[in-house]
């Protein structure tokens, strides 16, 4: 195991680490629950690989750019879900 000289690297790298189990995980109910959405897989994949390298070089520019794909993703999801289907009914029936 590598030595670090501050232990805000260890905390944050394992962090890090729990994060990419997530998107594993998800990537694996995309699968099973989604039945192979090609585009949901690729983003993860996507978000999977910036994570891993956030991980491996903790650079601010990889760090602050996946923090804000984390918020730009939910964001876009939500425009999306009020764009499609037939006005207000559409979003309605997803949450019911």
């Amino acid at each position: 195991m590598k030595k670090y000289k501050a232990s805000e690297a260890r905390k944050l790298r394992d962090f890090i680490a729990k994060l990419l189990f997530f998107h594993l995980l998800f990537a694996f109910l995309e699968v099973f629950l989604y039945d192979i959405q090609i585009n949901l897989i690729g983003a993860e994949l996507f978000y999977m690989w910036v994570c891993y390298y956030c991980y491996m070089t903790l650079n601010k520019c990889t760090c602050f750019f996946y923090v804000f794909l984390m918020f730009v993703a939910p964001v876009s999801g939500i425009i999306a879900l009020f764009k499609v289907g037939s006005g207000f009914l559409k979003p309605l029936i997803y949450l019911c």
